[in-house]
């Protein structure tokens, strides 16, 4: 079999021209498919050497994953001290706030805006750092696709698959996990077969923990909020405060946990070279 330089389609051997576009296939012989270079592997998953290349000419994968992981580092760094300051003033404000007397009002709404700036930053923090996990998440998924192993979804999903409504309850947490525990090098570099097992099994432990645990966050930030706007008098503020305070707690942790997350894939996937920039 023969296939067409021109759109790459699949002739006969001894055809002169493409069946397809009509281009001349003896002028351009050959006995492989030009639009992509298949990879070879030494084990299961073991990467040697594979870059695809679409009829356009255009690589795809493996992607580097290093600058977007030191991204990911730096912001995620940024939005831990942002965190810090809007939880330290919540906490502040909530066991002080009585001791204000009179002028408690007033004191309640300088903590809120101080609070608010706190939380605005890092808002904008997490914004981009949850641009880069999921990009980040996208290129790790297409590692896997380029490196021949199975997955549940397309890359698609892994980045579709947190706006969905209903389906980013567990789509997301899925995706993770697939890369927690699929390795497309021959060299897994948390050790020999077993060990690696109880690494899996305790790292995905931790990400269902940590998926959880947002939506936890989430759920007590609307109530932190229904405080504040239904308060009334000077314990419901500083009920509003405590809650805000231990939002801002979990979600400090939960940073420390997506540290973990993208730490874990990423040596999954450290000596998946690329072929192209990162």
């Amino acid at each position: 079999m023969s296939f067409c330089t021109d759109c790459g389609k699949e002739n006969n051997t001894d055809d002169k021209f493409c069946y397809s576009c009509g281009k001349s296939l003896e002028q351009h012989p050959t006995s492989t498919n030009p639009s992509s270079e298949r990879a070879t592997f030494s084990g299961a998953g073991a990467y040697s050497s594979i870059t695809q290349v679409d009829p356009y000419g255009r690589k795809s994968g493996p992607y580097s994953l290093e600058n977007l992981t030191k991204a990911i580092y730096v912001f995620l760094a940024l939005q831990l001290i942002t965190s810090l300051g809007a939880m330290i003033t919540a906490f502040s404000f909530g066991s002080k706030i009585s001791n204000y007397g009179y002028d408690s009002w007033r004191q309640a709404m300088r903590a809120e805006e101080t609070v608010l700036n706190w939380e605005l930053a890092s808002f904008i923090f997490l914004l981009i750092t949850g641009i880069l996990f999921i990009t980040f998440i996208w290129r790790s998924t297409k590692n896997l696709i380029t490196a021949g192993l199975a997955t549940k979804r397309g890359a698609g999903w892994s980045i579709g698959g947190w706006f969905i409504p209903i389906g980013f309850l567990w789509i997301p947490y899925q995706t993770v996990k697939e890369l927690i525990e699929l390795q497309p090098n021959i060299d897994d570099p948390w050790g020999p077969e077993e060990m690696a097992g109880r690494e899996i099994a305790r790292n995905t432990k931790w990400w269902l923990i940590i998926w959880i645990s947002g939506f936890i966050t989430e759920l007590l930030g609307r109530i932190s909020v229904s405080i504040w706007e239904t308060a009334n008098n000077i314990d419901d503020l500083s009920a509003h405060y405590t809650f805000q305070g231990i939002v801002g707690l979990i979600w400090i942790l939960l940073i420390g946990g997506y540290f973990f997350i993208t730490q874990t894939i990423y040596e999954r996937q450290k000596g998946f070279k690329s072929r192209i920039s990162s």
